[in-house]
This record gives structure tokens, C-alpha cells and sequence, in this order.
């Protein structure tokens, strides 16, 4: 669990790690926005894909996906990745780290393969760079320690998102 420390404006961790402002901010806004009444204005679920090397955060996301009745998919590997029909999917959680291949370049990979443009959410357990050049379909990092529900908060923005410019571009809103 995270404090504010009295001593600087810098977040401090229980561990004692200090995180940048950017996990911060975003955090104190997840915060605010993920009260359990809450409700959505799309009334859409989005499928979502998870791409990630750990099964414990693939669990853990599947049981939050569950509790917000969302159809969610875990793959841990890129032959698994190979075997699912990627453009079915409304959005993608991508893990930075895969082993052999980052995040980012299996979202360039997938940008050049599947012909759609899936928005994708990268994620970490370990802080990234914010200024890194990324592919168009990413539209947002999202640290792992703000949790499973703000990740799928994330998601759902990135769907309404997409789903609205959508309606904007075929003239239906």
C-alpha cells in the first residue's frame, strides 16, 4: 500500500521505492474513478487480450474481468498469440517485458499483421520510460502496482474511445 510522504511531494512505497509522479497522478486519478457503483456511459464490454509471461497476473486479471462480467483472454506466450484471432479483440494489455521480444515490438508486429487498429494498454511491474516513441496503437502505460481494476479501467477508456471515433467517422453518435 502506498502513502504520501510529509517529507517531499514524492510518493513513497511501504518497500521504500519511490515512483515517479506520473505512477502517482495516475494513480490518485484510477482512484477516484474506479468506485464499485460506478457505471460506464458505453453499455459495450470490450474483449480483451492479455499478453503476458505470468500466469498469477493473468489469473488475478480474469478474476477482475469476471467480477465486471468482461470477456477476457490470457496468453502467455507468442506461440499462444500465434493461435488466437488477434482482430477479434476490442482492446490488448500488453506486458513490457516477454522474454525474447518487448511489448512494444509485439504491438508493431501486430499493427503490421492484423490490418485493424487494436487500441493496446502497456504494462509493467518495473518503471518505463513515458517519453519513448511507441506505436500508434498504444495509448497508454499503465504500471501493474495500480492494480487489475485500473488496468481494466484503462481498457474500457481506450474501447470508448475507439468505439467513438468510430460512431464520429461513420456519422452515428
Amino acid at each position: 500500500m502506498a502513502r504520501q510522504s510529509t517529507a517531499s511531494s514524492s510518493f513513497v512505497y511501504e518497500r521504500g521505492e519511490q515512483k515517479p509522479s506520473v505512477y502517482r497522478d495516475a494513480s490518485e486519478s484510477f482512484r477516484r474513478r474506479l468506485l464499485p457503483e460506478q457505471v460506464r456511459a458505453s453499455t459495450f464490454k470490450p474483449r480483451i487480450l492479455v499478453v503476458d509471461d505470468d500466469p498469477i497476473f493473468g489469473k488475478t486479471m480474469q478474476r477482475a474481468a469476471a467480477l465486471k462480467g468482461v470477456d477476457l483472454r490470457h496468453v502467455k506466450t507468442l506461440e499462444e498469440v500465434g493461435l488466437v484471432k488477434v482482430e477479434d479483440f476490442d482492446v490488448i494489455l500488453m506486458d513490457f517485458a516477454l522474454g525474447a521480444v518487448t511489448g512494444l515490438e509485439l504491438t508493431r508486429y501486430l499493427e503490421d499483421q492484423v490490418g485493424k487498429q487494436i487500441p493496446t494498454i502497456l504494462t509493467s511491474q518495473t518503471p518505463r520510460s513515458v517519453s519513448r516513441r511507441w506505436p500508434s496503437t498504444i495509448r497508454e502505460f499503465v504500471h501493474k502496482d495500480l492494480g487489475p481494476f485500473a488496468l481494466l479501467e484503462a481498457c474500457f477508456e481506450a474501447f470508448d474511445v475507439q468505439l467513438l471515433h468510430r460512431r464520429l467517422r461513420e456519422g452515428t453518435h
